[in-house]
């Protein structure tokens, strides 16, 4: 890995751990977490949005979304929307927290929608997990 790159991926992780993730619950405010202790499972959150960390049009991220959940649907895996916005809330990317996949398959799925990462989270720890390489980094938060 050259070193812009290095020093790139080390931005990202820096502004990825920083991320509200929020599930949609007509309720309350949950969390991955959550999810993943209703399951009992390591949970995956994926989006669709923005490939390569570039941003695009909402019309092609909207695209790209009804594409993710169609392949969601056909996998027959649970999966409920997640919002990720940075904690002052001026920016936002749609995505979904699922259930039932493994890593290597929410990486495929990370990298078929060009994305760098994805998130992965059990009822105790959020991870970054880079889909080139399946390379995990810990999210040091309170609650994942």
């Amino acid at each position: 890995m050259s070193e812009h790159e290095a020093s790139r991926r080390a931005g990202l992780e820096e502004v990825w751990a920083t991320v509200v993730l929020e599930v949609d619950h007509p309720v309350d405010t949950r969390t991955p977490a959550h999810v993943a202790r209703d399951h009992d499972a390591v949970v995956h959150v994926i989006t669709a949005w923005n490939p390569a960390s570039s941003q695009v049009h909402a019309d092609t991220n909207a695209e790209a979304d009804a594409a993710l959940r169609g392949l969601l649907l056909e996998a027959e895996v649970a999966h409920e929307r997640c919002t990720g916005s940075n904690p002052d809330g001026s920016w936002r990317e749609e995505g979904w927290v699922v259930v039932g996949l493994s890593r290597h398959e929410a990486v495929s799925l990370g990298r078929r929608f060009g994305q760098d990462a994805i998130y992965e989270a059990t009822a105790e720890e959020l991870l970054i997990v880079w889909c080139d390489s399946g390379r995990s980094v810990p999210v040091e938060r309170g609650e994942a």
